[in-house]
């Protein structure tokens, strides 16, 4: 734990000097495991035969997609 500490401080001193890559490194993972949330969902949506379970794995899949948008955004202001 203690190693995770000194990392995070690290970090948090980087970004407190004006060094955003960690935040960026921080958002391009989250936008790449968000679309492979999307992805997987999707097509387990699509091998759904009863529509409310589509229904419920497209809206989980679309909510990813959403926040996928929100994140390259964000890291798009960031830059």
């Amino acid at each position: 734990m203690g190693d995770v500490i000194n990392v995070l401080n690290k970090k948090t001193s980087s970004i407190q000097d004006g060094d955003m890559i960690p935040i960026e490194d921080m958002l391009i993972r989250q936008a790449q495991a968000l679309q492979t949330m999307f992805v997987s969902l999707g097509r387990q949506a699509a091998s759904k035969s009863q529509l409310n379970k589509y229904t419920a794995f497209m809206n989980v899949a679309l909510k990813a997609q959403s926040q996928i948008r929100s994140t390259i955004q964000a890291l798009t202001e960031l830059k």
